[in-house]
């Protein structure tokens, strides 16, 4: 079982407008959902 108290590595993302920002940005002031859906095509 994995160890769920160990924090998540913190990586960039790039957003829709082609700039990145790092994923701890976004749960600066609120939670934060991922959500990952494949592509089909």
């Amino acid at each position: 079982m994995p160890d769920i108290r160990k924090k998540a590595l913190d990586r960039n993302v790039m957003l829709s407008d082609g700039s990145e920002k790092k994923l701890s940005e976004f749960w600066e002031k609120e939670s934060l959902v991922l959500v990952f859906i494949r592509h089909f095509g």
